[in-house]
């Protein structure tokens, strides 16, 4: 997430939208929420999401920015994609937190 944040403040959020993603789907793997696979498309993976999961509207909305930004090159509101990478960089930090607690 680090460099996520970094293009984010470089103004590439392209870049930043698609490691953002790709880092959600991880959390979610990890939690066994869906399981990642290269060949699944974005809407296969929504589906895998239940809709009552505490991650799934952000889920949903990276989704979809993520499909505008990278697949349709289209530009994504700075603000949406600002708040969406900060709250996927908030989302593994309580992951950490969680492994750390687990841990002891």
């Amino acid at each position: 997430m680090d460099l996520a944040l970094r293009l984010l403040k470089e103004g590439n959020l392209r870049r930043a939208v698609w490691i953002a993603h790709r880092v959600l789907l991880g959390l979610l793997d990890e939690r066994g929420v869906l399981k990642f696979a290269g060949w699944k498309t974005n809407s296969q993976y929504l589906s895998e999401c239940a809709a009552s999961h505490p991650w799934y509207a952000t889920f949903a909305e990276l989704t979809e920015v993520y499909d505008q930004a990278v697949y349709a090159q289209r530009s994504a509101a700075a603000a949406s994609v600002e708040r969406l990478v900060y709250q996927v960089d908030s989302m593994t930090k309580e992951r950490a937190q969680e492994n750390l607690d687990g841990n002891r």
